[in-house]
């Protein structure tokens, strides 16, 4: 007994000092973009039939940066697609998706978010509003191979067709996984 708790301590502190027990350097990450930015390419909404207002939607959206692009280890995001689903009664509730980041080296960066959303109607039929959510980095291509982290994000949007916008600010931290 005495042995194996020799063999054990040993086995952990060989974790703590080997290159691969050390904790990844970690990355702070802060970005708001502008309205104009960003586009919904494609939505799809379907009436749930439960309740008046209550829809489930699917949306596409485009963001390009053309000035001010966020960055990740000293690489500017040229654009984002994100791609979700909406289940919104009244224009409130959750939502959930994905969203691909591409990079100038021609990378990508890919993330898993979820989200809460209100909005309110507006003259046009549109809907404008605010949601915060939570993103979490998957992976990647390239350098950022193993890239992980958090971000929360908050967006002010509107849906309308030809004047809609999607307006995040996010903040949160990123690494490399070893």
């Amino acid at each position: 007994m005495k042995n194996f708790k020799l063999v054990w301590f040993a086995g952990l502190a060989i974790c703590f000092v080997s290159p691969g027990g050390h904790a990844e350097e970690k990355h702070t990450f802060s970005h708001s973009a502008p309205p104009q930015s960003s586009k919904y390419v494609k939505e799809f909404a379907i009436d749930v039939d439960d309740v008046p207002g209550h829809k489930i939607r699917i949306v596409e959206i485009q963001r390009s940066y053309t000035q001010n692009n966020p960055e990740v280890l000293g690489t500017k995001v040229l654009e984002s697609w994100l791609r979700g689903s909406t289940n919104y009664l009244g224009g409130t509730g959750p939502a959930v998706g994905y969203d691909t980041w591409i990079m100038e080296d021609g990378a990508k960066i890919f993330l898993e978010w979820t989200s809460l959303s209100s909005s309110e109607p507006t003259t046009t039929g549109s809907r404008r509003g605010t949601s915060n959510s939570s993103s979490r980095f998957v992976g990647g291509t390239g350098k950022f191979t193993g890239i992980q982290g958090i971000l929360t994000t908050t967006v002010e949007f509107d849906t309308d067709k030809e004047k809609g916008y999607s307006r995040p600010t996010m903040h949160g931290e990123y690494w490399i996984a070893k």
